[in-house]
């Protein structure tokens, strides 16, 4: 009996383990594997202050049979251009809309693994009625193929932002 009852702790003892690994390597609910892509957004910052914006995303992408050849991080929110006096932006509203970033190129020497994005825009704050998302676009680059684009990572909604608030999104899974 007590040989019996041994392998069975030892037993049980490596399946909680198991369980336990699988739930610490588990991906986020944003990481997406498509046509031998794949990737995520891992972190996206919004900073709204009075006057000026501060935002910055982070994302993970790669490929398995080709090669990534840049990243397009995209944002969207309704921008307010020119001065911010107690709270009440004074300038030009532009519409909501999807905008992108200078794109993130590959190295000429292989694929990286992470792909970042920063800017601070003097003389903007985002309008307090729009929410703000992020996304990101992985283009491929594989022999034989013309370009291709995948939408990966989903859509990162930061919500609304008030005036003088940052808000982030962090996934903390790193793999």
């Amino acid at each position: 009996m007590g040989r019996y009852f041994h392998s069975g702790i030892i037993f049980s003892l490596t399946l909680a383990a198991i369980l336990l690994f699988q739930s610490l390597s588990v991906a986020s609910p944003n990481y997406q594997e498509r046509n031998g892509i794949f990737g995520e957004i891992k972190y996206a910052e919004f900073c709204n202050y009075s006057n000026s914006v501060r935002y910055r995303v982070k994302g993970e992408a790669g490929s398995r049979d080709a090669r990534v050849e840049h990243v397009d991080f995209k944002i969207f929110w309704r921008p307010v251009k020119g001065i911010n006096i107690s709270g009440q932006p004074l300038g030009y509203i532009r519409g909501a809309e999807w905008r992108s970033f200078l794109p993130t190129y590959n190295t000429k020497s292989g694929d990286r693994r992470w792909y970042e994005r920063s800017e601070q825009t003097p003389l903007t704050s985002a309008d307090v009625t729009t929410p703000v998302k992020f996304a990101m676009h992985v283009y491929r680059k594989s022999p034989g193929y013309s370009d291709y684009v995948v939408d990966l990572g989903g859509i990162v909604n930061l919500g609304m932002i008030p005036l003088n608030s940052c808000r982030v999104y962090d996934d903390g899974n790193i793999r």
